[in-house]
């Protein structure tokens, strides 16, 4: 369930299992943002990569020590992100292979082997 009440500066959400043995709740603070709203434009992207979310959280919070911006792209059966910070670089590289469960990179709408 998510609670938003007008004139409020927090968002809540509350999540129950379905046996109903355990319930989480988190509030957000809102924050007010005096920016450009930044758009991505439509395009015909060449490959599609399929990962488990487990996985790609995994990148990600590494990465996020590094730097704030993140660059993905793909190449050949492999998806490699990077990313540059104040405190240096950092890159992972995926590779489509039975060792990683779950990752497939598709270029031009065909499974890359």
């Amino acid at each position: 369930m998510i609670t938003v009440q007008e004139a409020s500066a927090s968002t809540s959400t509350t999540t129950t299992t379905t046996a109903g043995d355990r319930v989480s709740e988190f509030s957000i603070k809102q924050m007010d943002l005096n920016a450009e709203t930044l758009g991505i434009p439509d395009s015909d992207y060449e490959a599609t990569v399929t990962m488990p979310a487990i996985e790609f959280q995994r990148i990600i919070k590494d990465l996020t020590s590094f730097g704030e911006g993140l660059s993905v792209s793909v190449v050949k059966d492999a998806i490699k992100f990077n990313t540059t910070g104040d405190h240096g670089s950092a890159s992972v590289t995926v590779r489509q292979s039975d060792a990683v469960d779950g990752v497939c990179v598709r270029t031009g709408g065909m499974p890359v082997h």
